[in-house]
């Protein structure tokens, strides 16, 4: 009887301690896409937000708007976003990282003056 004992105890053991391992394993981030931008990490709606451009505006953008200092990294996931800009507002510490960002405003010339990131200002 100690034998079969001593075999379940090691089993339940065994089960416990893999599960344990699986259970700590780091979860793998997953890419999400807005718009023409792929972001890894955070979760939309609360760390950014995306806003489309209005239908009845053509000189309207897609916003990427980055919430709060949770790291993210973002990409394009087209050659060019265009129409596209990623703005961090006053107050926030943003955590991003760029990785092949192709950006080209709705309006591309120097005169327009935009960009295709705005830091927008703080309080000081």
């Amino acid at each position: 009887m100690r034998a079969i004992e001593k075999i379940i105890r090691g089993g339940v053991a065994l089960a416990l301690g893999a599960l344990l391992a699986v259970s700590a394993a780091p979860a793998v981030a997953r890419a999400e896409t807005v718009g023409a931008f792929e972001v890894t990490g955070g979760t939309s709606g609360q760390d950014y937000t995306f806003t489309a451009p209005l239908d009845y505006d053509s000189s309207s953008c897609h916003v990427l708007t980055i919430n709060n200092g949770t790291p993210l990294t973002i990409s394009t996931n087209d050659s060019a976003a265009r129409g596209c800009r990623i703005v961090i507002p006053g107050g926030v510490t943003a955590n991003i990282t760029l990785a092949g960002v192709s950006i080209m405003p709705a309006v591309a010339t120097s005169e327009a003056g935009l960009s295709g990131i705005d830091l927008v200002a703080g309080q000081p």
